[in-house]
């Protein structure tokens, strides 16, 4: 009788036990499955850091962070390598436009030269010009002067002329 009182008390010791040890159980698998999760994690995270730090160091832009998962890592690890790409592709198009900008530069000192040749031959020409046009305006004021000393010659002719024949006469 005494026994059978005690079943009870046995059985509830045997069902805390056993709870205890699921309890201890799955806290003990919790403990060590967080262990697991979050040192896989802190791998991939030390992952993406050497990823950039390379990146940052080689300046190679072409470098991927090779994480293929869905989880938050992943997704971060794809972001920066579409940042990356961006960075890479925007280099690319200031380099070729760097380029297209030595062209214009050099044609608009192609220009410039050429244009100041031009300039050079035409002061030179508009220098021949004014040269030829004070010769010029030298001869005809001579011409002027002598045609002036010609006509002076003429009138004193007609006026000998005129008081040789009045002498005649």
């Amino acid at each position: 009788a005494i026994l059978n009182e005690y079943i009870p008390i046995l059985k509830a010791k045997n069902n805390l036990i056993i709870f205890l040890v699921l309890v201890i159980s799955a806290l003990l698998f919790t403990i060590i499955f967080s262990l697991i999760t979050s040192r896989d994690i802190l791998l991939r995270i030390n992952t993406v850091k050497n990823k950039l730090t390379e990146i940052a160091q080689n300046r190679n832009l072409c470098e991927k962070m090779g994480l293929n998962s869905k989880d938050e890592v992943g997704i971060i690890a794809d972001s920066i390598d579409s940042f990356v790409e961006f960075i890479r592709k925007t280099m690319v198009e200031i380099k070729e436009q760097g380029i297209a900008n030595v062209k214009i530069a050099t044609h608009l000192v192609d220009t410039t030269l050429a244009v100041n040749h031009s300039l050079e031959n035409s002061e030179t020409v508009a220098k021949d010009n004014i040269k030829s046009g004070n010769e010029i305006s030298s001869l005809i004021e001579k011409n002027i002067q002598e045609a002036l000393d010609t006509k002076d010659a003429a009138a004193s002719a007609v006026e000998d002329l005129d008081r040789i024949r009045d002498n005649i006469l």
